[in-house]
């Protein structure tokens, strides 16, 4: 696919803030004693960036290993700009990075912000991994701006990568260390046995392909239980307890093969393999479902492919007047993706004769699917110009600006153009998401007509809403995720966070949008399997979190991927802790309706459309794409230079909704704040919003007057409402209101309003400790709170039914060896007797957790916060129920 190897391997496990503990260890690269001490800025000082970056406190941790992480979406040099509290004599600043080639770190020495005073500007760098790039200062400044002005930019990504930045002064600074500390402390007694595992209705499901079960390739499947290799794979499946199995067809599809015969979409091809393997399955108990790519024939003509890789970024992906008559490589022109009904009925015959062959289910979309849209500076397409008109009443199509392209090498730009805000250009969009989703949403309807007992999986590629943006890859969350007929929602991706909620809140998100009841868990398994096993919170962090928010499913992408470097063994263990808190009661269990994050689809999108729309200079992006298996011929970076000061910053600012929903997001979860998500573009999710009691909106650019009436209708009840910088200025189709819509609120004593751009300062510790100090305040009578004391550590509550208790989940990220953590939890505790027990993956055993070394129960309303050990990479799973 485009960009799984950017996408899995490197975002969702590595890269994003925490290092794998097995990273090479950087050789000291000692201070002059002369600088004076380094400044803990991060602490000290107002931090700010552009586009967003999370993780800045990384960056003043003394460890290169770790690293902070810009908003994705656009291709661009970032800044970074630290402002002290009073004027600071600063001797040396010093930064670790990779990507920048020419930076520019400017001053403010006149204390009016204006960082016109250049300290520095340097161009033809060749930064060493790992290595200190040093600035003399010696001026007594208020804050200082570093900012990369060429560079090497990836797809869909601002430069540069900062791992370090060490600013030193001979004057004494002193940052405020507060601690919180617990009433009391729960400590590890007795072990116990496991509860049995009576429940096994999550079901753990396990990836595979042909060649796992021992089926050759271009060949039939015969006596497979006969076969060693199908035995041993189902050895594995009972090892990991696992119910069922997806048949992921990943080398037919390079064959341009299919594992069965279909006189109606490849005559004289495929072999006779689904059928026997599922029927061998079955004898076994393990259940099958389907999953495919869809850029092989019958879906492209037959002895016309693109040479791979290139056939993989084709039809049915890319509209054709993308590629054709403008890379070399592709010469075949498809009909309407969207409109033209070819790819609709042949992707539905395609799972409709796999459900024929025997599965008990198929994936909705192709592999890690995404549509890039027409080509608006050629298309020509009437089926899309009479149905854009029948939804929206416009006559023909929005035109946009050429898109870049060479017509030779592998790494020409075709990118969208830099299109006119309009709102026939933002209706076009809407039209987009709305055909990309409907035809998916048509095939599922069919299918359950052919077979009601199938299970169908919406298997679309929602990461690409974040990471690579969602206006040129129109995979929409809020939209696709509506589909009554799909009885499973994939959750393979992440948030695009740092490891503390990064599965949790995108796990949030898909709720909102497909139901909390379809939640299907999903690991990619490239991510994990190229780390040492004993750091196993890399699996442990990502899977747990979905469980505990209601996952009734959860998958692992790939079967071999698990055993092939020693990781099996923790595979085990995490499907046992899955069973745990199924026996537990994780299933009937929820989070707390005490905080509701308002996220807006509509707000993040036209904002964008706004600045790229006042851009001067191409909006899209210089690398073309990002193919699995496609070597640096084609997967490399472009060089890219800052251009004008303008339009770098309109650039990076087009980011601003993404970012201030990572960094409330981010902000959330590292604070325990129990949470769940609504879009305002759902008027389904804004139902009964007065049962929470805090409404946080991080970024509403825009809102129609039928949300702003149910936001309101909780206000009136007494809910609590935050909103930052954004008071709706426009509506649903990015059109402006007379005055902002939120206006109407400011004043209510319900409503708080904060005008800081959380893009910009939301990752900022100074910041982020008064943010949390407010919302603090307003959900103390909830009785809910936590405090890890600066710990990378995650603490997911949710309470079983009938106020019978709670089960906590806790991940601690650190790699800090032998440095124990000891996150402050508090609950609401009723008027009753309580026990409580831990699992450890740690030591791997279930043991009494008494209060201050006293066993048996405690009484609840004396509890006022406790405290548990956590070591490094630990995670812990807590049960405390009320006693019997």
């Amino acid at each position: 696919m485009m960009n799984r190897n950017l996408l899995m391997s490197g975002i969702l496990f590595l890269g994003l803030g925490l290092s794998a503990a097995d990273d090479k260890t950087v050789a000291p690269q000692p201070a002059d004693p002369l600088w004076g001490a380094p400044l803990a800025w991060s602490k000290l000082a107002e931090v700010s960036s552009l586009p967003g970056l999370q993780g800045i406190s990384l960056l003043n941790d003394g460890d290169l290993s770790t690293s902070s992480m810009w908003c994705t979406g656009a291709e661009g040099s970032g800044e970074i700009t630290i402002r002290f509290p009073q004027p600071v004599e600063v001797t040396m600043f010093r930064f670790v990075q990779g990507g920048a080639t020419k930076y520019r770190l400017t001053a403010d020495l006149e204390g009016n912000a204006a960082y016109d005073a250049i300290i520095k500007e340097e161009a033809g760098l060749k930064p060493v991994a790992g290595q200190f790039a040093a600035i003399p200062v010696g001026k007594k400044v208020y804050g200082l701006k570093f900012t990369a002005l060429e560079g090497q930019a990836g797809y869909r990504a601002p430069f540069p990568h900062l791992s370090e930045i060490e600013i030193y002064s001979k004057d004494k600074t002193t940052a405020a260390a507060a601690s919180a500390k617990a009433d009391k402390e729960l400590k590890v007694a007795a072990a116990k046995a496991l509860p049995e595992f009576k429940r096994k209705e999550i079901d753990i499901r396990l990836c595979i392909d042909t060649w796992h079960a021992g089926i050759l390739r271009k060949k039939p499947a015969v006596n497979l239980e006969e076969s060693k290799t199908f035995q041993e794979m189902v050895q594995r499946f009972k090892e990991a307890d696992a119910n069922s199995a997806r048949l992921f067809v990943e080398t037919a599809c390079c064959d341009n093969e299919m594992p069965w015969k279909s006189e109606k979409l490849w005559p004289g091809h495929g072999e006779d393999q689904l059928a026997p393997l599922v029927a061998a399955l079955h004898k076994n108990n393990i259940k099958l479902y389907f999953f495919s790519h869809a850029w092989m024939s019958p879906f492209q003509e037959r002895g016309k492919l693109a040479p791979m890789p290139y056939c993989r970024w084709d039809y049915p992906y890319e509209q054709s007047d993308r590629l054709v008559g403008v890379m070399e490589q592709y010469k075949v022109t498809y009909p309407c993706v969207i409109c033209d009904s070819g790819f609709r009925d042949k992707w539905f015959e395609l799972l409709k004769e796999a459900l024929e062959q025997g599965a008990d289910g198929v994936y909705l979309t192709p592999d890690e699917y995404y549509f890039k849209g027409h080509n608006l500076s050629r298309a020509n397409c009437p089926l899309c110009t009479a149905e854009f008109k029948k939804m929206y009443g416009y006559d023909s199509m929005p035109k946009g600006a050429a898109l870049s392209s060479e017509q030779k090498g592998a790494t020409v730009s075709i990118n969208r153009g830099n299109v006119e805000d309009s709102e026939q250009y933002r209706k076009w969009k809407l039209f987009e998401y709305n055909k990309i989703a409907g035809l998916f949403h048509s095939i599922s309807a069919e299918l359950k007509k052919f077979k009601p007992s199938a299970q169908i999986v919406m298997s679309d590629n929602k990461v690409t809403e974040d990471l690579s943006g969602r206006l040129e890859h129109n995979m929409c969350l809020d939209i696709m995720e509506k589909d009554p007929n799909s009885d499973l929602a994939q959750m393979y991706g992440n948030a695009v966070l740092l490891p503390v909620g990064r599965a949790s809140a995108y796990t949030r998100r898909i709720a909102a949008a497909a139901g909390r009841d379809k939640l299907l868990g999903s690991i990619q398994w490239l991510g994990v399997y190229n780390t040492k096993p004993d750091y196993s919170i890399q699996l442990f962090g990502y899977a747990l979190p979905q469980i505990m928010l209601g996952a009734k499913a959860y998958e692992n992408y790939r079967i071999n991927y698990m055993y092939d470097k020693g990781w099996w063994p923790n595979a085990i263990e995490c499907h046992k802790m899955i069973r745990i808190l199924e026996q537990w009661g994780i299933r009937e269990s929820d989070t707390p309706d005490t905080t509701c994050l308002l996220l807006s689809r509509a707000s993040e999108d036209w904002w964008r459309t706004k600045l790229e729309g006042m851009c001067g200079e191409q909006a899209g992006g210089d690398v073309s794409f990002n193919l699995l298996y496609a070597g640096d011929d084609i997967n490399k970076a472009a060089t890219k230079t800052a251009g004008s000061e303008r339009d770098r910053v309109l650039k990076m600012d087009a980011l601003r909704g993404v970012g201030a929903k990572l960094a409330m997001e981010s902000m959330l979860c590292e604070n325990g704040i129990p949470y769940k998500v609504a879009f305002t573009d759902r008027m389904d999710n804004l139902e009964n919003l007065k049962r929470f009691k805090l409404l946080v909106m991080p970024f509403s650019y825009s809102l129609s007057k039928d949300a702003l009436k149910k936001i309101t209708e909780a206000v009136d009840a007494g809910t609590k409402l935050i909103v930052f910088e954004q008071l709706a200025p426009v509506d649903e189709f990015g059109n402006p209101y007379q005055e902002p819509l939120l206006k109407q609120l400011l004043g209510n004593k319900n409503v708080v309003y904060v005008k800081d751009n959380l893009a910009a300062v939301g990752n900022s510790d100074i910041k982020r400790a008064e943010y949390v100090k407010m919302m603090d305040g307003i959900l103390a009578p909830s009785g809910y709170s936590f405090n890890a004391n600066g710990a990378p550590v995650e603490c997911i509550v949710s309470c079983l039914p009938k106020q019978e208790g709670f089960l906590v989940y806790l991940g601690n990220w650190s790699t800090k060896k032998d440095e124990l953590v000891k996150p402050v939890i508090s609950l609401p505790f009723e008027d009753a007797k309580y026990k409580a027990e831990a699992y450890s993956a740690v030591t791997k055993t279930l043991n009494d957790l008494d209060l201050a070394g006293n066993p048996g129960a405690f009484d609840g309303k004396s509890l006022k916060s406790f405290s548990v050990d956590l070591a490094p990479g630990e995670v812990k799973l807590l049960r405390i129920y009320k006693a019997k």
